[in-house]
């Protein structure tokens, strides 16, 4: 029994092995069924700020990135920060002379509106930003909490959705 117990956990690890390979970044253009498609993976999003310092303690205190490499860059001494959290990064850059707008009802120009978070349970995301001081906005349907949308210390939006199963 113990060499046949053996057998099958040799078998389901080549399976996940086999199903990892085929369906990685790297071989989806080998694949067939893949052939033509874009295989996605979120990895980060870049915003300016007019205060990097501000920013890159409010990305850590407020929803727990931490700082994955931080400095200066060019002649004219840009200042970056890359955040990290599992599987996605937000990268902070301030311009020399980074001013912040004035805050319109819409933009007037394209640009990306904000970024969405997804969490498993929203009303303890809820209860945890509000100890953090964070001044949400609550959409509700059939009295859940369908999002949260709030702004970071620059301003920029961000939203929190519940994760789908």
């Amino acid at each position: 029994m113990k060499h046949f117990k053996e057998r099958i956990s040799r078998a389901a690890v080549s399976l996940l092995v086999w199903k990892v390979c085929i369906m990685s970044p790297a071989l989806a253009a080998e694949s067939p069924a893949l052939a033509g498609k874009l295989t996605l993976v979120p990895h980060h999003i870049t915003a300016t700020v007019e205060n990097i310092d501000r920013a890159v303690a409010w990305y850590h205190d407020v929803l727990g990135f931490e700082i994955a490499e931080r400095g200066e860059r060019g002649p004219s001494k840009i200042r970056y920060a890359e955040m990290k959290i599992p599987g996605f990064g937000v990268g902070l850059v301030q311009f020399p002379g980074t001013t912040r707008p004035e805050k319109s009802e819409r933009p007037t120009h394209p640009i990306w509106l904000h970024i969405v978070f997804a969490v498993p349970d929203i009303a303890a995301a809820k209860r945890t930003l509000e100890k953090r001081g964070v001044m949400l906005r609550a959409a509700e349907h059939d009295g859940q909490i369908a999002m949260l949308t709030f702004n970071d210390s620059e301003g920029n939006e961000i939203e929190i959705v519940p994760a789908t199963p």
